[in-house]
């Protein structure tokens, strides 16, 4: 099984609520940037599960834009300060119950940094995801300390 572990894009830095913020015309540019350079990794991508936040969502539609036949689902799991032990467990539910064998989901710091290491057990802290970032994980079983990490590429923002 594959998970990819993809960042919000870069958003703007006020509104109304935190869950409200848009992304930035940047924003937009780096997410299509960051998954048209690895589209090939994505080709049995099954799945797409985004934050409930604007930011996230706005990210996901970008991404799905170049998938085909991808189901597309939103958990509250994925705001920026969730539990990652609630998410590790969603994310088994998803892969061994539902059969999902390739799935993104798409969300926010500090989390997804967190998720990294520890379902690859790796040091706390060891990674963290700049906006549109993207993490491939490797797994025969979505647990704890049980899983590979394959790549993790960052978009270059010196060209926004």
């Amino acid at each position: 099984m594959e998970i990819f572990i993809m960042r919000h894009g870069h958003a703007e830095p006020e509104a109304a609520q935190d869950s409200l913020r848009v992304l930035s015309a940047s924003g937009r540019i780096e997410v299509q940037n960051a998954i048209e350079t690895n589209l090939p990794s994505f080709a049995g991508l099954q799945k797409v599960i985004h934050s409930p936040y604007v930011r996230a969502q706005q990210t996901a539609e970008i991404a799905l834009q170049s998938f085909h036949e991808v189901d597309v689902a939103q958990s509250d799991l994925l705001v920026p300060n969730g539990s990652v032990q609630n998410v590790v467990a969603y994310l088994h539910e998803v892969c061994h119950e539902q059969g999902v064998n390739s799935l993104m989901i798409v969300g926010h710091q500090p989390l997804f940094g967190s998720i990294v290491d520890e379902l690859c057990g790796l040091e706390p802290g060891a990674h963290r995801l700049a906006t549109a970032s993207i993490a491939a994980i490797d797994t025969e079983v979505v647990a704890v300390g049980c899983c590979q990490l394959r790549w993790m590429r960052h978009v270059l923002h010196n060209s926004f």
